[in-house]
């Protein structure tokens, strides 16, 4: 670009896209970007009515989105969307004409996305800081050999690192080829289902500083008990006393009842018995036959 050492900040890159299209269309433009967060970069004045709708379209739509593709999302209205670069949404407005002729820009694009990415890196958001890196990127994979397949020299170059590791960006930096004319080449053989492409995530939310994480003890869990067998309680230690040591008295022995002494008997009981008894004798004796 023969401008390029004048452009310093986005909004320098801004202008010359406002004065290029203008010439095509023979009208005002205004523009506005958004980064694949959806962190509203640069907006003109004019194009701040659609502000809620284009953070909106960005969150909803910028990862379906192929670097190339388009949308014209609103109808009866000149405002269309471009996906300039893995990073980078353009939007443009016209103040007059059919919206169809903004889809001229797709043939500039090229033009002005490494310039963009270039400032996003330094460029916070409109009205907000910059988030943390955090980006959706695209690997492409082979799905057939290709080792005895002839190709032209930048086709040969771009599928010859399509290997499941190197993302597009990856490509890019090692063909030294546009972006666009990468996307152009893996989109002719991702139709013939050459080549699938897988998205990945990359990047982490940091922790915020300040936080103390709180540490909880671990406890030794009581190893089970053998089934059937309850655990044994340890027992329990009683305080020791400091009082002297007294014994104990001895329990009372029980004591027999006392059996009155028998009265001894008079003479003439004693005589009374003795005779009785002999009375019993004589009767119980046969006499004596003569």
């Amino acid at each position: 670009m023969s401008t390029k050492k004048e452009i310093k900040k986005l909004s320098d890159l801004i202008e010359l896209i406002k004065t290029d299209m203008g010439r095509l269309v023979g009208g005002t433009i205004t523009v506005s970007v958004v980064d694949s967060d959806a962190n509203i970069k640069y907006i003109d004045t004019e194009v701040k009515k659609f502000a809620d709708f284009i953070i909106s379209f960005a969150k909803g739509n910028f990862q379906l989105l192929s670097v190339g593709d388009h949308s014209l999302p609103l109808s009866g209205t000149n405002i269309a969307f471009f996906k300039i670069s893995e990073q980078a949404l353009v939007i443009l407005n016209s103040d007059k004409g059919p919206v169809g002729q903004l889809l001229a820009f797709k043939g500039r694009m090229h033009k002005y996305s490494a310039e963009i990415d270039r400032f996003f890196e330094i460029t916070p958001g409109f009205g907000e800081e910059k988030a943390p890196a955090k980006a959706a990127v695209r690997v492409p994979v082979l799905t057939v050999s290709i080792a005895n397949k002839k190709f032209g020299m930048e086709e040969a170059k771009v599928l010859h690192l399509v290997t499941g590791e190197n993302t597009i960006s990856d490509i890019c930096e090692k063909t030294k080829l546009p972006q666009l004319k990468v996307d152009e080449i893996l989109r002719k053989y991702q139709k013939k289902k050459w080549i699938k492409l897988k998205r990945l995530i990359i990047g982490a939310p940091e922790e915020k500083p300040g936080k103390e994480k709180v540490v909880i003890p671990s406890v030794k869990p009581t190893p089970p008990s053998p089934i059937g067998i309850p655990p044994v309680k340890p027992p329990i230690s009683q305080p020791i006393s400091t009082k002297p040591f007294v014994s104990p008295e001895p329990p009372p022995i029980p004591r027999a009842p006392s059996i009155p002494a028998p009265t001894p008997a008079s003479e003439g009981e004693i005589e009374e018995v003795v005779f009785d008894e002999l009375m019993d004798l004589m009767d119980q004796t046969s006499p004596i036959e003569q």
